[in-house]
C-alpha cells in the first residue's frame, strides 16, 4: 500500500489512475475479507 501512495507523488500516475487503482485495491480487499468469512 505504501508503494501505491508513492507512485502518484513521484509523478508516475495521474490522479484518476491513482484513484482507479486505489478503488481496485479496496474491492480486492473486500472480496478477500468476504472469502475469509465464508471459509470460517
Amino acid at each position: 500500500m505504501e508503494a501505491l501512495h508513492r507512485q502518484p507523488i513521484d509523478g508516475q500516475w495521474s490522479y484518476t489512475e491513482f484513484l482507479s487503482r486505489l478503488l481496485e485495491d479496496e474491492v480486492e480487499r473486500r472480496s478477500q475479507k468476504q472469502l475469509n468469512l465464508r471459509l470460517r
